[in-house]
């Protein structure tokens, strides 16, 4: 049985440019603003049980066990650092190993506490929700070297009801002067997202772990992501 809290500390930056363009092709309006929101994100506690072992407590190749994940609306949704919801992730995990390779899969179901709202046509003010999500993910990491593991991970996620991005033109409702306008806004279909993950991790000294990863964006129905990459440091005790 694992047990564990994650207090993320989340800081955000932000900037966007709004324009108005006549028939012309004439910009006749400019707006820009942005900031950085920096605070707590949405705190997470999180249960993990091993119901099934494969091999022994010295030789520990692996298992099947439950997950429990709870994320509290503790981030300010106004400043983009959480959902300002409950979600309950319940998952199925399995790993194994053959000599220095290690295949490792998961799955389950994230319940939200309530929808979210989402714009899909900005003249009448029409919204879809977007509520639940189905997660997934499957990789194998292999043992280079006593101190150097490399990895890759395949990690997807479905966010059902509404989500996709796309563009809306709107001719009601308009200023006068304006035909029509063009906006991006939310479709009315979920958001299917799948990234892949390499990476490896390096024991530094004694129990100190450095894990470095890069996030590649294979498919992604939303807003989509630049390659990311992500460095932790770990130490236990």
């Amino acid at each position: 049985l694992d047990v564990g809290v994650g207090v993320p500390l989340v800081s955000v930056k932000l900037t966007g440019t709004s324009t108005l363009t006549n028939g012309s092709g004439v910009v006749t309006r400019l707006a820009e603003g942005g900031g950085t929101f920096s605070g707590l994100g949405d705190i997470s506690a999180q249960a993990k049980y091993r119901f099934k072992r494969f091999g022994t407590e010295l030789n520990d190749t692996g298992g099947i066990a439950v997950l429990v994940n709870s994320h509290l609306p503790t981030g300010s949704r106004d400043n983009l650092r959480g959902l300002g919801i409950t979600r309950t992730l319940i998952a199925g995990v399995a790993s194994g190993a053959i000599g220095r390779i290690r295949p490792h899969v998961n799955g389950g179901f994230e319940y939200w506490s309530k929808g979210i709202q989402v714009p899909v046509n900005y003249a009448t003010g029409a919204t879809e929700e977007a509520r639940h999500q189905i997660q997934y993910a499957a990789g194998v990491e292999v043992e280079a070297s006593p101190k150097l593991t490399l990895m890759v991970t395949f990690i997807g996620r479905h966010i059902q009801g509404a989500g996709q991005v796309g563009f809306a033109t709107d001719t009601t409702g308009l200023p006068a002067g304006i035909t029509a306008s063009e906006s991006a806004v939310a479709l009315g279909d979920g958001i299917r997202k799948i990234i892949a993950a390499p990476g490896l991790k390096v024991n530094l000294t004694g129990k100190m772990l450095l894990s470095v990863h890069a996030l590649a964006t294979m498919k992604n129905d939303g807003l989509e992501p630049k390659v990311t990459p992500v460095a932790s440091l770990d130490l236990t005790f």
